[in-house]
């Protein structure tokens, strides 16, 4: 069986809860209003351009003020209280820990806004088994473009053959494999600690 030294992670819905929908509702938005923002806020190029560095959250209120401005009151309430927009898994820690005891090496590839990541990484406690993180929003690029990838792996130093990387996204997954990772689509926990003991990495997890 192929033995691994390197365990590279996405972020947001592997580790951590990309909430939007239920951050809205804590908010007070309507079911309404939740899927209106979720299409025209979320699902956006300027949310893309957030991930990707060339956009900055100070400008995102009056950029949206400006295209809705029906929704003036709701767009403020949203960006001023955007740090609730995205919460660790309650077993990422203890996943991560577990990884680091047995011996692995874990990185952290993310396509993340760099405000949300300066303040997520202050809070996100996982962090502290990472070796070595490359956030999106600080490096101008996005998964699944290789040159991502390639920055990742010349950084650290890392051996594409010796690694795996688990995204949420199929595509993601792809451009990986692409440089000879073994890629796994993170489709919840459960199906992750059974690929791992498939693939023979040991490590003392319990739920």
């Amino acid at each position: 069986m192929k033995k691994y030294r390197n365990i590279i992670f996405d972020v947001g819905w592997v580790l951590a809860d990309f909430r939007y929908r239920a951050y809205m509702k804590d908010l007070g938005f309507t079911p309404e209003e939740v899927e209106f923002f979720v299409d025209n806020v979320v699902m956006t190029d300027f949310w893309k351009d957030l991930d990707r560095g060339v956009r900055d959250h100070a400008e995102a209120p009056a950029y949206f003020k400006e295209r809705m401005p029906e929704y003036a009151d709701k767009i403020d309430l949203f960006w001023e209280h955007i740090e609730d927009i995205a919460w660790p898994y309650d077993y990422s820690e203890g996943l991560l820990k577990s990884i680091k005891d047995a011996g692995y090496n874990i990185y952290i590839l993310s396509n993340y806004p760099k405000r949300l990541s300066d303040i997520h990484w202050k809070k996100f406690t996982f962090n502290q088994y990472s070796d070595g993180t490359v956030i999106s929003g600080y490096e101008l690029m996005v998964k699944p473009e290789p040159e991502f990838y390639e920055l990742l792996f010349k950084r650290y130093d890392i051996d594409p053959a010796d690694s795996i990387f688990i995204d949420d996204r199929q595509d993601n997954v792809e451009g990986a494999e692409a440089f000879g990772v073994t890629g796994i689509v993170f489709t919840g926990l459960d199906d992750l600690l059974v690929t791992f003991r498939e693939m023979g990495i040991d490590i003392d997890y319990e739920k």
